[in-house]
């Protein structure tokens, strides 16, 4: 889904995340299923469907409550407040911003949140040395580079839809 997403093959990417999504429910992974809600939302806020993206957000916010995970629910609410804040619903960005801050620590010698995550995804990163050439000229796709050094869930792009070349 990562793959075709970057590709701006949207279609191809929902079609996968949705895949996912059943896998991940058959094999009762709530974690996993909150994640593909993410992805799914994602997609669908690229390809200007707001109220399924919010939807899907919202259902993903819901269950990674309940699993108790605030890395999880402030990577949800500060995506679905970036959603609707470019939709222009701000008193609902608004909303969901100030419930992300919330999970923040209050200044900047507060000690942090401490939370046990999920270690990068294996496959992500054993392929880190095929994705990254030998000669650095040549390009690559630095997504998956990520998602090999990353945390699950812990990658946080905030404007995607804005520059498809960067990743912020």
């Amino acid at each position: 889904g990562i793959a075709y997403r970057n590709l701006g093959k949207l279609d191809d990417a929902l079609n996968h995340y949705e895949q996912s999504l059943t896998i991940k429910k058959q094999i009762g992974d709530q974690r996993g299923i909150a994640s593909s809600l993410s992805e799914i939302a994602y997609v669908h806020d690229l390809q200007g469907r707001p109220d399924r993206a919010v939807a899907s957000y919202k259902e993903s916010l819901e269950i990674r409550r309940a699993l108790g995970d605030k890395r999880g629910v402030g990577i949800t609410l500060g995506n679905l407040g970036a959603s609707f804040l470019d939709r222009g619903r701000y008193p609902e960005a608004l909303e969901s911003l100030r419930w992300y801050l919330d999970l923040l620590p209050s200044n900047a010698e507060a000690e942090l949140p401490r939370e046990v995550s999920a270690p990068p995804q294996p496959r992500a990163a054993a392929a880190i040395d095929a994705t990254v050439p030998a000669d650095l000229r040549q390009a690559y796709d630095m997504a998956e580079v990520i998602a090999g050094i990353v945390d699950e869930d812990s990658e946080v792009e905030l404007k995607a839809a804005y520059a498809q070349n960067l990743i912020t």
